[in-house]
């Protein structure tokens, strides 16, 4: 496991956040519910579903107020680091306590796989912002691309992400990393999207250390075309268009006023 102060890094500069703080809370050997081919951390080995704890939260919300005690500066506190963090089961805990340590808004990076779950979607309504992922429009693609826990069904996360989205008053993305092997999905992924109704598409391709070939920019460009064409509110990684965080948060705050909560 690894020590207190690996539980931060960063701040991290990223094209979907800005200044991201980052939060390891599971903190060991790669632990994730898929094994996608072009994952920075290497192979899972084998993969899982079983939620469990992997990080007290006492550690990790001393390691956060040690970080912002230090100085450091950032725009949003992002958990994500070695594996999926839907499969720590306090991670609903941890976000009420980073929220009540800071006012900086807590972002929660998955890959959505574990949304089917009411106790997970319940965590990630206590988040800010989170950021799923789409990467296939077919079991197919699903299992060479995503490699999945052999328990896990494409319509079932997609249909789970569909409840989220409409349920929740988060600001909700949808990363599509796309790749040699679903660039030619491009308008399929498109049709998906929008039946999911996500606040923002973000269009990505592997880098910082994958195996995988990324994309050139001109392939981003056309695949981002579909997109366009639907008019989609969505960017892409090579456009470099980094957000304030703030105005993320501020369309959550307009879904709120919509559904007469504020």
């Amino acid at each position: 496991m690894k020590s207190d102060k690996e539980i931060v890094y960063g701040p991290v500069a990223s094209w979907r956040l800005g200044r991201s703080l980052g939060v390891d809370i599971i903190c060991g050997e790669k632990q994730c519910t898929f094994d996608c081919t072009y994952c920075q951390l290497g192979d899972a080995g084998e993969t899982t579903t079983e939620r469990r704890l992997f990080v007290e939260t006492e550690k990790v919300v001393e390691a956060v107020k040690e970080a912002l005690n230090s100085g450091v500066e950032a725009d949003v506190i992002t958990l994500s680091g070695s594996g999926e963090p839907t499969l720590a089961t306090n991670l609903g805990e941890i976000i009420e306590e980073l929220k009540n340590l800071s006012s900086l808004p807590v972002a929660v990076l998955t890959s959505g796989s574990l949304m089917s779950r009411q106790e997970v979607r319940e965590a990630l309504k206590k988040a800010d912002i989170v950021k799923a992922k789409l990467d296939a429009p077919d079991k197919g693609i699903f299992k060479r691309l995503n490699r999945p826990q052999k328990e896990l069904e494409l319509e079932v996360i997609i249909s789970a992400m569909r409840k989220f989205a409409a349920e929740s008053d988060v600001f909700f993305a949808l990363e599509i990393m796309f790749t040699p092997e679903n660039m030619d999905k491009a308008r399929r992924l498109a049709e998906l999207a929008e039946t999911i109704g996500p606040d923002e598409i973000q269009i990505n391709t592997p880098h910082r250390g994958s195996s995988v070939s990324p994309l050139t920019a001109t392939e981003l460009d056309l695949v981002s075309i579909p997109f366009e064409q639907k008019k989609l509110v969505y960017r892409a990684v090579n456009r470099e268009q980094r957000p304030e965080v703030k105005d993320l948060l501020g369309r959550s705050k307009l879904k709120k006023l919509k559904r007469g909560e504020e």
